[in-house]
């Protein structure tokens, strides 16, 4: 959002009876960044003299104490998605129909892009705007406050009109008429009598206002003269409806006198006297700026936001009639799915900007690639499909592809920086390839994936070889799912060694897989796909439940003190219910907090930092101690390690594989010990194992030490007897003061 230094002051007309000395502005989101730059792009906005109070609320339980403390609220700037996905249209509900306020005026707004309601549900919950929040940049913002707080200005004269209305129901007979006509000139519709010849026989001044016309030439003037010959045949199929004695109820188009054409709704009222037609009531309201609104939304339901491109929705419909017409013509269709190579990293390390530029200008190549009969979209992302009509040869595919390959190869110049950005085609052909469109789409996707993993920038037709490896991908899947009912998962336990004692400090619990056909699978086999597919979550439940209550009945059989080390994934870890989730199986299995260690990834630490910091404290608090495992292979972030309440951390196998080879990766490990040290943080050195490797990193001073050497995974059955029994001897001969540490360190 773009800020401007300069104090903004409107002036014009508000309700003469407005007394208060500030205008006050409810904002409604769950991100507190969204209030604070809401709060400073407006903070010097004047209006009528009067500066802007805001009120804020983070949930929409909030927002209903706030709101019914403040009936005098002017605008209220609503996020559609908070705790559910429809949270702001029903606090429209609320403040429409439970709070009964018609006046104040509100703003949705939503930061997801492409997510766009049907235009139905804006129209019936009475919004006043509707906007992405990257739309709202500092001019644009102060214009729809401004907006809306003349609107609202002119709603509360509305009111008060309709207030003085009420009072006047109780005026004497003999003032009625004159005070109905006040009135009826107050208000800002068109209202009028017109009777059964059509002649005007009532007015208010609204009309005057509106066509400019004396009051002298109305009275009296036939309908059609005054609203012209287009919009006439249109009243008039609707005055024969009215005659028969239905209200009617129907929009057509008057032209302003200053204002131009403007979109009206009319309501025509049939009087009559004894069952005898006397004529209709008129009341013509001008819906111009719904009619805009409702267009805008009609838009957002078929277009992508960012790139003004067809999305996903409108491409879904669209495809069926292009093969429904393929297939009558006896032609081809080429499907082509692009993903640009890299965008992931683009964004994450530069910025949205720098992706968002980056996605216009692809799409702006992209249509420049294509022929006036091809349709393109953006499927979300940096993903975009595209189909060519009306082909009768396969080399007309591939010369638009190598097109669009050659397009995107060229530097794309973002903020004055050239970057070199390349692309990745999957084409499938109808009707080679499927005759249904989610199997053109299947394929298409499946042949992008393939030539990713070729090496990227280039366009790859679907072939069969790829179902093939796509279905084997899909019954591991399955595999998995039948698996978790079946339980056919297990633990094994590896054992962490505390080199100072030389004793076994916990155990590592690691997943292994009785796959039905395959056997005895370890995690490197299965995992990703979990990851993929999200099975990962359920898995990563089951291996704290079992790990909890294994160890558990194993304190109880003599090792009161033992505690196991457990892999939990980003996914799972950021989860909402991830700590109610640990308390209950703590209090299900009865092991206590200081008897479970959590590992996680370094690079969770950019999934979500801030949530990350505020589990890992309430682990801290239920005595849930956390290790980084991995740690050096991934985002090794000093100052997010030097402000997270850590236990620990696991130098990566990489660095201990080469230590006693590779001089970098002996000062990487001696390096990050003594620094660990310093922070109060233990290390252990994974995969260690050979006892060169293990008398260096005891040289290091290093805390423990897991891998082969000092003890290999064992499953359950066997890790008691592996408790009772242990001892190394290299580990004993480094305790040894007369061990040949020296010569081999």
């Amino acid at each position: 959002m773009e800020l401007e230094e300069k104090k903004v002051i409107d002036k014009t007309s508000s309700p003469k009876q407005q007394s208060d000395k500030e205008w006050k502005i409810f904002i409604v989101d769950d991100e507190k960044s969204i209030h604070d730059i809401t709060k400073l792009v407006l903070s010097d906005l004047i209006y009528e003299d009067k500066k802007l109070t805001f009120l804020h609320a983070y949930n929409i339980e909030e927002a209903k104490k706030v709101f019914n403390e403040n009936p005098d609220i002017s605008v209220v700037i609503l996020d559609v998605v908070m705790e559910e996905e429809d949270s702001g249209l029903k606090f429209v509900k609320y403040i429409r129909d439970d709070a009964k306020n018609d006046l104040v005026r509100i703003v949705l707004r939503t930061g997801q892009p492409g997510l766009a309601p049907e235009s139905k549900i804006i129209t019936e919950y009475d919004v006043n705007d509707y906007k992405e929040k990257t739309e709202l940049t500092s001019g644009k913002l102060h214009t729809l406050i401004i907006t809306s707080l003349r609107s609202y200005c002119e709603l509360l004269d509305s009111k008060k009109e309709q207030d003085v209305i009420k009072e006047q129901a109780q005026i004497t007979i003999s003032e009625k008429d004159e005070y109905i006509k006040l009135i009826a000139d107050a208000l800002p519709v068109l209202i009028s009598f017109i009777d059964k010849d059509e002649t005007i026989k009532f007015f208010n001044k609204t009309h005057q206002s509106w066509f400019d016309i004396p009051d002298d030439k109305i009275n009296g003037m036939k309908i059609e003269e005054l609203i012209g010959n287009d919009a006439y045949e249109i009243f008039r199929e609707n005055w024969f409806k009215a005659v028969s004695g239905h209200t009617i109820n129907f929009d057509m188009q008057l032209s302003h006198s200053s204002l131009g054409v403007r979109n009206t709704n009319v309501t025509l009222v049939p009087h009559t006297f004894f069952n005898e037609f006397r004529g209709c009531f008129s009341l013509i309201s001008d819906i111009t700026e719904r009619k805009q609104m409702e267009e805008n939304l009609n838009f957002l339901a078929k277009h992508d936001v960012l790139t003004g491109l067809h999305n996903r929705a409108y491409f879904d419909t669209y495809i069926d009639n292009a093969i429904h017409k393929a297939q009558k013509e006896n032609k081809m269709i080429g499907i082509l799915f692009l993903d640009i190579d890299g965008f992931k990293r683009i964004n994450d390390t530069l910025g949205h900007e720098y992706g968002d530029i980056l996605l216009l200008s692809t799409s702006t190549r992209l249509k420049e690639c294509l022929r006036k009969s091809d349709t393109i979209a953006r499927f979300g992302g940096d993903e975009f499909m595209l189909m060519l009509e009306s082909i009768t040869n396969i080399e007309e595919i591939s010369v638009i592809a190598e097109k669009i390959i050659n397009a995107m190869s060229k530097p794309f110049l973002i903020n004055k920086q050239e970057f070199v950005i390349t692309a990745s085609i999957g084409i499938s052909v109808y009707p080679k390839d499927g005759v249904d469109k989610d199997i053109l789409l299947k394929n298409a996707d499946l042949a992008m994936y393939h030539i990713k993993e070729r090496g990227k920038n280039g366009y790859q037709y679907y072939t069969d070889d790829f179902f093939d490896s796509a279905t084997d991908k899909y019954g591991i899947e399955n595999d998995l799912r039948l698996s978790l009912i079946k339980e056919d998962f297990e633990l094994y336990y590896q054992p962490i060694i505390d080199l100072k004692s030389g004793k076994i400090d916990a155990v590592e619990a690691l997943i292994r897989w009785n796959h039905p056909k395959r056997g005895l699978l370890l995690p490197s086999s299965f995992i990703p796909i979990t990851e993929e597919t999200g099975i990962i979550i359920p898995i990563s439940e089951w291996i704290i439940r079992t790990a909890c209550n294994q160890i558990h009945e194993l304190q109880k059989n003599g090792f009161p003190d033992l505690k196991v080390s457990i892999n939990v994934s980003a996914s799972q870890f950021i989860k909402p219910n991830f700590i109610k989730f640990v308390t209950e199986i703590l209090n299900q299995s009865g092991i206590q907090g200081k008897h479970v260690q959590f590992e996680l990834t370094e690079n969770i630490l950019i999934t979500n930092f801030d949530l990350t910091y505020t589990n890992i404290q309430k682990l801290k608090e239920m005595d849930i101690s956390v290790v980084l495992d991995d740690f050096g292979s991934g985002f090794s972030s000093l100052n997010y390690l030097s402000r997270l309440p850590i236990e620990g951390i696991k130098i990566d196998e990489s660095f201990s594989k080469f230590v006693t080879t590779d001089l970098r990766s002996a000062a990487i490990i001696s390096t990050i010990t003594q620094l660990m040290h310093k922070l109060g943080i233990k290390t252990v050195v994974e995969a260690i194992e050979n006892t060169e490797q293990l008398y260096f990193v005891s040289s290091c001073n290093c805390d423990m030490i897991q891998g082969n050497l000092v003890g290999e995974p064992v499953p359950i059955s066997k890790l008691k007897s592996l408790l009772e029994n242990y001892q190394h001897p290299d580990i004993k001969s480094i305790k040894n003061p007369n061990a040949e540490l020296s010569s081999k360190s």
